[in-house]
């Protein structure tokens, strides 16, 4: 069964950067959380990873053609169907609980692949409350050069394995 949302933690979350972008055309928002790690990239966006130890608090965004969000949701998460794991994130389904019923509901999420949590821990910020926003983390009005944040990623990821 394809999920009929997804969850988000950053970027694309009511009032972040990116939700009047990307999220024109949602039917229904509700606070939830999803079990799982977050950190703070110091590049204006977090990533989240997955752990049964700890809870990543956002929202589920439920759009009225799954369809069509997609395919606009994966470009700016660095996402391919077509080629999972060359991008920056992977596109995962994970359960989600809706904070004000409790509903456990399947959904959508970008996570960071597991290769790449070395780097992470070692770069990011881990962010212990679970909750990621643009003012809290110091990037508010902060640009995000997405044509150059794939050659960063490469040339930090290539250096700390030399």
């Amino acid at each position: 069964m394809t999920p009929e949302c997804f969850f988000v933690y950053g970027t694309l979350k009511t009032g972040g950067r990116y939700h009047g972008e990307y999220c024109f055309d949602a039917c229904r928002i509700e606070e939830a959380t999803i079990p799982g790690k977050l950190y703070d990239m110091a590049v204006g966006y977090p990533a989240l990873v997955d752990s049964a130890g700890a809870t990543v608090r956002g929202q589920l965004i439920w759009f009225p053609d799954m369809l069509t969000a997609l395919p606009r949701m994966d470009e700016l998460e660095d996402y391919s169907p077509a080629s999972p794991g060359s991008g920056e994130y992977l596109r995962v389904v994970r359960t989600a609980k809706i904070l004000s019923s409790g509903q456990e509901v399947e959904a959508w999420v970008y996570i960071y692949p597991e290769a790449k949590i070395p780097w992470l821990e070692n770069h990011g910020r881990f962010m212990a409350d679970g909750e990621w926003s643009a003012e809290k983390c110091n990037h508010e009005g902060r640009e995000i050069n997405h044509s150059l944040r794939k050659d960063f990623f490469a040339q930090t990821c290539q250096s700390d394995s030399e």
